[in-house]
């Protein structure tokens, strides 16, 4: 047995009563689907507008450092204070925040970052390939890579972040 739904007309009939409405009946099923096609659209612009489209530069002065369980390789990583040439930051936001990024560096794993965290290397001078990947269960193969050339006395900064659709990049940055 079907139920069904009161729908109001299209257009206002001559003969619909003043304050009644003039409407057909339509099946339960069709009035889901009408709810479903509003229901959708509608809670992704929430799930949007809540979790932003991608992440921002983190503060600096709000960061933590990447905890030592979580540093890979101490032959790279130094103290914030210590003379370092390379600073790695992962930006803020909710994109991607479920997850940590393992950061290599020529190849070798070095930190496993979260979100609004710091790492501070001590690298040779040359030529050297940053490499980030989502680690543990959000490993999903994705790669991104960056070359970066140390000079003497010269500190670069990087920073990690992710895009609307999941993706990561490692780039230079200013902040």
């Amino acid at each position: 047995m079907f139920r069904y739904a009161l729908r109001a007309p299209l257009h206002k009939s001559p003969s619909a009563p003043a304050l009644g409405i003039k409407g057909e009946f339509l099946p339960m099923h069709s009035l889901t689907m009408i709810v479903r096609a509003f229901l959708i659209p509608v809670s992704i612009a929430v799930t949007f507008s809540i979790g932003g489209c991608a992440t921002q530069p983190a503060d600096l002065s709000a960061v933590e450092n990447v905890p030592i369980d979580r540093q890979l390789s101490k032959s790279y990583i130094v103290l914030p204070k210590a003379p370092h040439n390379l600073r790695v930051s992962r930006d803020s936001g909710l994109t991607g925040s479920a997850c940590s990024i393992r950061l290599f560096v020529d190849g070798d794993p070095t930190a496993d970052f979260r979100p609004e965290e710091v790492a501070y290397f001590l690298l040779t001078e040359g030529e050297h390939i940053l490499s980030i990947k989502y680690n543990g269960l959000c490993g999903d193969g994705k790669l991104s890579e960056a070359s970066i050339t140390l000079k003497s006395k010269q500190i670069k900064n990087y920073r990690i972040s992710t895009t609307l659709y999941g993706g990561i990049v490692i780039q230079p940055t200013a902040f």
